[in-house]
């Protein structure tokens, strides 16, 4: 059963999903509704085939989601269409959540798995800097005196001082694919 405790327990996980240190890449398929969009909401980047649907209906139930589900609803979404669907309890397609930016692509399980597999060719350190960076990007209360978040210029620095920098570059002056270790 829904409680403020399952949204407390909830809010934990979804953070957790969120904090990956990795690219996390979302398949929709069908229906993905209230909780199944506060997961996509977690993803990096979401592909849904061209009969998915997506609402939050929250007004329907007679409950309300977090602030977090409705601040990555308005960054995702968009706010015009965050609001529609919040507000009216609206569904819309695949096409929409793609128009809007919601959904990255659309396209099959295997064209997930295909982007899955080409993310993971590239180089660790830049990918966990750089989705650390995306995610915190609003977080102006850790930055220092030089305008850095600490974490992320700590990422920033691992990444240039890395074995993989120069793998990169000596694969592409020998114009073949690099073998990235994450060091």
């Amino acid at each position: 059963i829904e409680d403020l405790l399952f949204t407390e327990h909830l809010r934990r996980v979804l953070d957790r999903l969120e904090a990956l240190p990795m690219p996390v890449v979302a398949g929709i398929d069908g229906s993905c509704m209230g909780l199944g969009v506060q997961l996509a909401f977690t993803a990096d980047l979401r592909i849904a085939t061209p009969g998915a649907k997506f609402a939050i209906p929250v007004a329907k139930l007679g409950l309300m989601v977090d602030q977090w589900t409705v601040r990555r609803a308005t960054a995702l979404l968009g706010a015009s269409t965050a609001r529609y669907m919040m507000l009216s309890a609206a569904v819309i397609g695949a096409d929409d959540a793609h128009r809007v930016g919601f959904v990255n692509e659309l396209g099959t399980a295997r064209r997930v798995d295909e982007l899955a597999a080409s993310i993971c060719s590239l180089a660790p350190l830049s990918l966990s800097g750089s989705k650390y960076g995306l995610v915190n990007a609003d977080r102006g209360d850790r930055l220092d005196a030089d305008g850095w978040d600490p974490t992320y210029r700590a990422a920033f620095e691992a990444a240039w001082a890395s074995d993989d920098l120069v793998e990169g570059r000596t694969a592409f002056s020998q114009r073949r694919s690099p073998t990235f270790r994450g060091r």
